[in-house]
């Protein structure tokens, strides 16, 4: 994608609308003042970066889809590994549609692909608003699916296998700690719950483990994807089937460079983050409001370089 030079950085705003001093609920439709500006001398956004947001989907009880999971997936040319990071699925935005009346309302970005679902642009406005909680960064693409589409993309790479932790393998009898194949674990391993209180039920809150299980089934994929499609008999034939499964927008071309320079990246090493913030209580509401600071400090060392 073109990138153009940036002599000042202006205007590259957080447009979550994070609440900020003081974690009181703002009036409807009115805009919380951007939290940043990032400004500098001289720099450049990086030509050699590519992302992709991965969108983990579930439903709620009466069947809307949400984005249970955020991982953007950053690849840049000469790295020394891939970096995965995880956005909250409770961090508090401004959703472009809102109740009734149709005004924008605070919620978390995870209802941002349900509200945009019906008129097309469920992905879009997710995109926009997890480059808006990095400073309005331009992000490139995305893909997403469900725990059915999750399957159906193991079997396709002939499985992947991960380590199982001790508290994982303790809540179920199938399990055992230790490196293994998922196989028919492989559901259990990327939806369990591990925000539970005594009596084994939900509690509010972010939860890391999971979020950290997601993204070593991320890496995982890459790496069995891209020695899946180097291997295959048809590889242009099984890179349309993983591109059907992921719902991605890039084409195929695009999809396995972008598969296998990650994978390369990965190979080296992964470095898994999470959008730097805390729980905090707004209002009646649990959210995830980011650290304004340090996401500053994330997007100018990832995102951007100083010219020569």
């Amino acid at each position: 994608m073109k990138r153009r030079c940036l002599c000042l950085l202006l205007a590259l705003s957080l447009s979550l609308l994070c609440a900020c001093a003081g974690p009181e609920e703002a009036p409807a439709g009115e805009e919380t003042p951007a939290p940043y500006a990032l400004s500098s001398g001289s720099l450049v956004q990086k030509e050699e970066l590519s992302s992709l947001l991965v969108m983990g989907m579930a439903y709620d009880s009466e069947n809307a889809s949400y984005a249970s999971t955020l991982t953007l997936v950053l690849a840049e040319d000469g790295a020394d590994g891939l970096c995965l990071l995880s956005i909250p699925r409770d961090t508090r935005v401004l959703l472009n549609t809102g109740s009734g009346d149709g005004q924008p309302r605070f919620g978390p970005i995870s209802e941002a692909y349900y509200l945009g679902e019906a008129a097309g642009s469920g992905e879009e406005d997710t995109l926009a608003l997890v480059g808006g909680l990095l400073g309005g960064v331009p992000l490139d693409n995305y893909a997403m699916l469900n725990i059915v589409q999750l399957r159906e993309l193991n079997t396709l790479c002939g499985g992947v296998s991960l380590q199982v932790s001790e508290q994982l393998a303790a809540a179920y009898s199938n399990l055992s700690p230790g490196f293994q194949p998922l196989g028919r674990n492989l559901e259990v391993y990327a939806s369990h719950n591990s925000m539970l209180d005594q009596d084994g039920q939900p509690i509010p809150g972010t939860d890391t483990q999971k979020m950290s299980r997601h993204q070593q089934l991320i890496a995982a994929f890459l790496t069995a994807m891209r020695d899946a499609l180097d291997s295959a008999d048809d590889p242009d034939a099984l890179c349309e089937e993983m591109r059907a499964v992921l719902r991605t927008d890039l084409d195929a071309q695009a999809f396995a460079a972008f598969i296998r320079k990650a994978a390369a990246l990965a190979d080296k090493g992964v470095k898994m983050e999470t959008l730097p913030g805390a729980d905090e209580q707004v209002g009646q509401e649990l959210y995830f409001l980011p650290d304004v600071s340090a996401a500053k400090d994330w997007v100018l060392s990832h995102f951007y370089e100083e010219l020569p």
